[in-house]
């Protein structure tokens, strides 16, 4: 609860920055202005009721991921505080791969876009080649 009274008191006060600053922490590897730019004005698209919607959202996604009946493909970065319990609950499921990405941050398939993309295609791959 601390959390989201943090986040909602930033947003209501200061909501560029507070997003900006949300938009950088999704990185872990330096990503050029242009790039943040762009993002920091998409972001800026999503309303506050919709965005604190979204977070509250994340919070219990966990509930739901016994409820996954196809293979699926957990990717997990190693900045997340939770990543271990994440990665737990989701081995516990049959037709699910982890994947950690230790230095990648929240934006992983922009961190370590070529890992992310070979692992992508191939778990495809997998998934074409099963009768």
């Amino acid at each position: 609860m601390a959390f989201l009274k943090q986040v909602v008191s930033s947003v209501q006060t200061s909501r560029l920055p507070a997003l900006r600053a949300f938009v950088e922490r999704m990185y872990s590897k330096p990503v050029d202005k242009e790039h943040l730019e762009r993002i920091v004005k998409s972001v800026q698209g999503t309303s506050e009721d919709t965005g604190l919607a979204l977070l509250l959202g994340r919070l219990g996604f966990r509930a739901h991921l016994e409820q996954i009946q196809a293979p699926a493909l957990v990717v997990i970065s190693g900045k997340n505080s939770r990543r271990e319990t994440i990665a737990a609950k989701a081995k516990e499921l049959k037709s699910v791969e982890v994947q950690v990405f230790e230095e990648a941050g929240h934006a992983l398939f922009v961190d370590e876009s070529p890992r992310f993309n070979l692992l992508v295609e191939n778990f495809i791959s997998r998934l074409e080649s099963k009768p």
